[in-house]
């Protein structure tokens, strides 16, 4: 009897080994022996970085194999070109049949890939969102990507009115997906990316709400990287929740914590100098802060640059007197440590914060930034 307990015991362990195991056989036949292709686990600034593989193509095949608790997505990479694919445990066979990866194709557990690719062909027949991004496209190939804010204030209302559409119908795809798909292992993604506003392209939703959404998802929904990081921002980044604290250096070495502003209303805005979408805002954050700066309102800018001198210069062009900072340490854009903090992935980005330190509104611009002042103030 012993024996027969411990070969049960034996026999659900290599189970469950297995039910957590992805296996890929992969075809490449356009590529010469030696040639490297990657696996890399997506994840946002603050979730630990997860797997990162390399293999090299033989006789046109390759092959992966790892473990992983739940499925999780990854970028499946070739030189410059990649392919987002969301993996589950399992045996996979994958043909990238040509260079750009974006032909490849997947047999064998494909289910939340399946379901990944449905939702993402959703959001990008959203037509508000495609008019926004067609707009844009439109104005840096007219400009050559070079600052042309006067050309860029001009088509700004139309792009606001666009963006504000687009928020909320990511909201809405994301709410009507989940409802019609309530077990499937992409949610806790597609919360983070549509309804946060982690890019001010993202909708938002209040953070009570994403609680009771994300509290009646599955339990096996929240066991990829991605449910655990939402569990982690419920408790800070959503609106209702308490705003990390940070300290950074201003222009003059000064160190700045965010909060030395408790007690007021304080907006904390992302930018950088380089960037024409933030440079094209400043006015409208400008007139905010002169007609409420006595009102107990009050803005502390995070740049995302790396040139000192550029990050002085376009403050005091765009005449802007209010605190900044930035980390004086990265040298990337993207590795500022507040940043990372915010999960800020796109700028112009903001976070409109209570006297007590509280979240009360994310990424508003225009318009929008106008009105919620006024709701506050007037």
């Amino acid at each position: 009897m012993k024996n027969l307990f411990l070969s049960f015991l034996f026999a659900m362990f290599i189970s469950n080994s297995y039910a957590q195991q992805v296996n890929i056989s992969g075809k490449a036949d356009f590529l010469k022996n030696g040639d490297t292709i990657k696996l890399t686990q997506q994840h946002l600034s603050r979730m630990p970085a997860g797997v990162a593989l390399s293999t090299a193509v033989k006789n046109g095949r390759f092959s992966f194999s790892f473990n992983q608790p739940a499925a999780e997505l990854y970028a499946l990479s070739y030189h410059h070109n990649s392919k987002n694919v969301f993996l589950d445990a399992g045996n996979l066979e994958i043909d990238l049949v040509d260079s750009s990866l974006q032909k490849a194709t997947l047999k064998g557990n494909t289910v939340t890939n399946d379901e990944y690719e449905a939702f993402s062909e959703i959001i990008n027949e959203d037509e508000a969102g495609a008019k926004f991004y067609a707009t844009r496209k439109k104005f840096f190939l007219a400009t050559g990507g070079h600052m042309d804010t006067a050309l860029y204030a001009k088509i700004k209302p139309q792009m606001d009115s666009l963006l504000a559409i687009a928020k909320q119908d990511k909201v809405n795809n994301t709410l009507a997906w989940i409802k019609a798909h309530s077990t499937s292992q992409i949610n806790s993604y597609i919360l983070i990316q549509n309804t946060m506003g982690r890019v001010h392209i993202d909708g938002v939703l209040p953070g009570d709400q994403l609680r009771t959404i994300f509290n009646a998802l599955p339990d096996t929904v929240k066991k990829n990287s991605w449910g655990k990081e939402l569990q982690e921002e419920l408790n800070g980044l959503v609106v209702g929740g308490t705003a990390p604290d940070f300290a950074e250096v201003n222009p003059n070495g000064k160190l700045i914590k965010l909060s030395d502003f408790k007690g007021k209303y304080v907006l904390l805005d992302f930018w950088a100098s380089w960037c024409v979408p933030c440079r094209a805002e400043n006015p409208n954050v400008v007139a905010a802060y002169q007609k409420y700066k006595a009102k107990n309102f009050d803005i502390l800018s995070v740049s995302l640059d790396v040139n000192k001198a550029d990050w002085i210069k376009a403050i005091k062009h765009d005449g802007m007197p209010w605190n900044h900072v930035c980390d004086p340490h990265h040298s990337n854009h993207w590795d500022s440590r507040v940043a990372k903090l915010y999960n800020v992935g796109l700028v112009p980005s903001n976070f409109l914060i209570d006297p007590n330190g509280v979240i009360i509104a994310k990424n508003l611009q225009g318009e929008e930034l106008q009105q919620t002042l006024k709701k506050l103030f007037e």
